[in-house]
């Protein structure tokens, strides 16, 4: 059933659909690369998307790691899922910033570009799926409403919406 609006859950998850969406887009701009086709289209993609990522991933991993963990932990609820995700928050800065190197390089290597889209790619379906499949469930279980309000509110505020902004 599809959570409403108003659900901090329902925002985060709507988070990783966009992300898989410029996923999908990063790995068709790896496949141009590595097919040597539309070069210049698929680095300014690749560019396109590590800067999307870099201001809304920063969001999303600040709804996770400042509005969500630190409540499953006064709750002691999911205590090693969340160190696993925050360190593979951690894990994937560095591969975006792999990424940015490859491409910002004088010379591109359109191979390890690939080989790089393609770690992101396993990375994060990895760690959605433990999200959604594990984290959001406990929490869901775990928060009473005030508190998923609060959350909410934190949330709309690093988006410059609502009364946190």
């Amino acid at each position: 059933m599809p959570m409403p609006d108003h659900d901090a859950f329902a925002q985060l998850e709507r988070s990783h659909r966009r992300l898989e969406e410029r996923l999908v887009e990063l790995e068709e701009a790896a496949d141009a690369l590595e097919a040597g086709q539309r070069v210049a289209q698929a680095l300014e993609t690749v560019r396109g998307v590590a800067a999307w990522f870099g201001r809304a991933g920063a969001r999303h991993e600040a709804d996770e790691e400042t509005s969500l963990f630190p409540r499953l932990a006064a709750r002691g609820v999911a205590l090693e899922l969340c160190a696993r995700l925050g360190a593979e928050h951690r894990a994937q800065a560095e591969l975006w910033a792999t990424l940015t190197r490859l491409v910002e390089a004088a010379e591109v290597d359109a191979g390890a570009i690939g080989r790089s889209v393609r770690a992101l790619f396993r990375s994060y379906a990895a760690h959605v799926r433990a999200e959604e499949d594990e984290l959001f469930p406990a929490a869901r279980a775990a928060l009473e409403a005030g508190e998923l309000a609060e959350m909410l509110e934190e949330m709309s505020g690093r988006r410059g919406r609502g009364p946190g902004a």
